[in-house]
């Protein structure tokens, strides 16, 4: 054909390009995890010999890929992701081929596994006995779909509560909370503070209205220094009437007394005696009942970790996602 006709033909075919690239990147704008590309040309030169060099038009020589970081969008779906910097996640087809996407919209299949729209499984780090060990191998993530976390009976319970000084002798002041039995079910346990002419307390408890035993006794005394700082007792225990727990057990709750400093060693107490009004602050303990897994949420600190959140409020570690880099990720 004539450089003639051949020459701006050249032309128009990289027009149509440069629109067809354009046209791409408009048609996948909501595309999640889309990387637009760009168009690069050359000049075509049909001999390149001698003084004489006539173009021979122009030619689409690649299309590279933008990869900058895009906008993270967040979504309704607890198990998307999404990377920031670089990186891939890592996928596998049904045959385990891997592959790379930056693209973090993944469900969970029919048979728990955690896959891309187009099927193929997310990999990552197990987690065993809720911890992902740092020797673990890349396998498919799979969700214990139907999942029971058993009870965790109740052993240690944590007041934070002031004593007003300002109340008067025979006074009573009621500290509550939900405490577990060995089977999950939820008990009431009640401390109560009773003010006696000295300033000191008769600490008593009870469990579902039940007497429970305080230190081996009845009651133990609660003591302060001048400046309300709590003196006695240096150790809290409280052990229920295992008679009435029907069947179950709750051995001895220990109450801790003091908070523990960076370094561990004993802190301020959590029992004042204040002459700000009697009040708990926050009440916490360590047990719970039986729960199902319920959800899927990814840690807070960006290290990829996958957590199971149960119905009883309670979060365990499954696995963490497999970032893998290229050398050369346009390529």
């Amino acid at each position: 054909m004539p450089l003639s006709f051949s020459t701006p033909l050249s032309g128009l075919r990289a027009s149509t390009n440069s629109l067809d690239v354009a046209g791409n990147n408009i048609a996948n704008a909501n595309t999640v995890a889309f990387k637009s590309s760009t168009i690069n040309f050359a000049d075509v030169y049909a001999d390149a010999s001698g003084s004489r060099q006539i173009g021979d038009g122009v030619q689409t020589v690649d299309t590279p890929t933008n990869f900058q970081q895009g906008t993270l969008n967040d979504t309704a779906t607890s198990t998307h992701a999404g990377l920031q910097g670089q990186g891939f996640f890592v996928v596998t087809d049904s045959a385990n081929n891997i592959a790379f996407t930056r693209a973090g919209d993944f469900t969970v299949d029919k048979n728990g596994l955690l896959v891309n729209p187009s099927g193929a499984r997310v990999q990552g780090f197990a987690a065993v006995n809720g911890v992902v060990p740092p020797d673990a191998l890349l396998t498919t993530i799979q969700v214990p779909v139907g999942e029971m976390l058993p009870p965790v009976t109740t052993t240690q319970a944590t007041f934070r509560l002031n004593l007003s000084s300002a109340d008067a002798a025979g006074a009573e002041f009621h500290a509550p909370v939900r405490v577990n039995d060995s089977k999950g079910a939820a008990r009431s346990l009640d401390l109560v503070f009773a003010k006696q002419t000295d300033g000191s307390y008769n600490l008593t408890a009870t469990l579902d209205g039940v007497a429970a035993q305080v230190n081996g006794g009845a009651t133990a005394p609660v003591t302060f220094e001048a400046n309300g700082q709590l003196t006695a007792p240096t150790a809290l225990a409280i052990t229920p009437d295992q008679t009435t727990l029907g069947g179950a057990s709750l051995p001895s709750i220990e109450i801790n007394l003091r908070r523990t400093n960076p370094d561990g060693s004993p802190g301020n107490p959590n029992i004042t005696n204040f002459a700000a009004l009697s009040a708990v602050d926050s009440a916490e303990q360590d047990g719970s009942a039986a729960g199902t897994l319920a959800s899927l949420t990814y840690s807070a600190d960006r290290t990829g970790l996958i957590y199971s959140v149960f119905s009883n409020g309670q979060r365990r570690p499954l696995a963490q996602l497999a970032v893998g880099t290229l050398p050369r990720p346009p390529g």
